[in-house]
């Protein structure tokens, strides 16, 4: 199998600076995106050294045959908390700083993902789509708790409040997990910049009805006309059979 990927990022129509990281790197069959928090400064460099250390760390450790493939990716996100953790401590202007994380690292016909925050991961297979990661943010806790309804919780102001994150604290506790691929399926991954202004049905039509190619285009113009109110990060990949 081959992956087929683009990959979009874009500050929106309100905010001046893109605190949104994402890296591909084909060889490993790596793709990680990264929403940061912590001030214009604060979470740019936060979901940047997320990405960086991530795959750092699997390059240096990918051939070590006493790890699992889920306790590698695991101790990469764990090296990546350390260092957004430290560099806050070192530098004060940088306190408080944070950041969201999913990535999907395939190896041979399984999916590893890891997940910390509220970006997403969407799988579409057999004409569905579904989302595979679980939001960490107090309205989606509280919606699985049955506390609210989802009524309620398109409309709370308590949305955007994280209950997990990476670099704030000083551990972290992602959601990792393996999946099969098979070729034909088509997965998403993106930030709530784009996330916010799909439901899941609209986004299992347009994949479903357009060339992959263009579906990149339909998601940032749409997201953008729809307000942009954040940055808008994604990455779309296609699993392929080898030529």
């Amino acid at each position: 199998m081959k992956i087929i990927w683009w990959a979009q990022t874009d500050p929106g129509k309100v905010r001046e600076n893109n605190e949104d990281s994402y890296l591909v790197d084909p060889s490993l069959d790596l793709f990680l995106l990264a929403d940061g928090m912590g001030g214009h400064v604060g979470g740019k460099q936060a979901s940047s050294i997320a990405v960086k250390a991530v795959k750092d760390y699997i390059f240096s450790n990918i051939e070590n045959d006493k790890l699992s493939h889920e306790e590698l990716f695991s101790r990469a996100l764990t090296e990546a908390n350390f260092k957004i953790y430290q560099a806050a401590i070192d530098n004060p202007e940088l306190k408080g700083m944070g950041t969201t994380f999913t990535g999907v690292w395939r190896r041979d016909n399984h999916l590893h993902f890891i997940h910390v925050g509220d970006s997403r991961l969407y799988r579409y297979r057999d004409g569905s789509m579904d989302q595979l990661t679980s939001d960490h943010t107090w309205v989606a806790e509280q919606l699985r708790a049955g506390y609210i309804t989802p009524e309620e919780a398109k409309v709370s102001r308590f949305k955007s409040v994280i209950t997990r994150s990476v670099g704030f604290e000083k551990t972290v506790r992602p959601d990792l997990e393996m999946i099969n691929c098979t070729p034909g399926d088509v997965y998403l991954m993106c930030s709530d910049g784009l996330s916010n202004y799909f439901q899941i049905e609209e986004l299992e039509r347009l994949i479903k009805y357009n060339f992959y190619s263009k579906i990149p285009e339909i998601l940032l113009d749409t997201a953008l006309r729809r307000g942009g109110e954040d940055n808008i990060t994604f990455i779309l990949f296609y699993v392929a059979n080898e030529d």
